[in-house]
């Protein structure tokens, strides 16, 4: 249902010069309904800068012309001349996977030059690495919550201190103690 729905409002909110595959250059546009879908400020903003970097790249070629070649040289691009970490590329990728997804949903275009079949995501590391955390941070995480109070009281995980001591100090990332 909910893909229906999309085709729907893909094929009535844009006009017909936007969807016309003679149409040499990609209309912004198009792109709107798919971005707005989303309620976050910061997922349209991501979805936006991605969409537009990949048609700068491709130079504005409407999306009935983009090949899989297009997708496959974005990547290396993204990768070898941008140095773009393989999480940032997977993420690119995924949202021009998705945008294209939804185009041939409504009917725009009939094969998706950006499907995982056709372009492969980079590879991303089995141990993502996520960011130091300050002194700071540090400090406040070792203190705790306020145990005198209702919010900062753990009685059924005593040891929940020793394990945050344990996985600072072990290099173990603490989500390995929960659960």
């Amino acid at each position: 249902m909910g893909d229906t729905l999309a085709a729907i409002e893909v094929v009535n909110t844009l006009s017909s010069s936007a969807l016309s595959p003679s149409t040499s250059r990609f209309d912004p546009k198009l792109a709107q309904p798919f971005i707005y879908k989303s309620v976050s400020e910061e997922t349209r903003s991501a979805y936006t800068r991605a969409i537009r970097e990949f048609f700068a790249f491709v130079g504005h070629v409407h999306p009935s012309q983009v090949s899989s070649s297009d997708v496959i040289a974005y990547r290396d691009h993204l990768r070898t001349s941008k140095r773009r970490k393989p999480n940032t590329v997977a993420t690119k990728l995924a949202i021009v996977r998705s945008f294209f997804e939804y185009l041939r949903a409504g009917g725009v275009i009939t094969l998706n030059p950006a499907s995982t079949k056709l372009v492969t995501p980079p590879e991303l590391p089995t141990n993502p690495q996520g960011r130091a955390l300050t002194a700071k941070e540090v400090r406040y995480l070792l203190s705790g919550p306020d145990r005198s109070k209702v919010e900062g009281a753990r009685p059924c995980h005593p040891a929940g201190h020793a394990e945050t001591v344990s996985a600072l100090g072990g290099g173990e990332p603490v989500t390995s103690f929960v659960g």
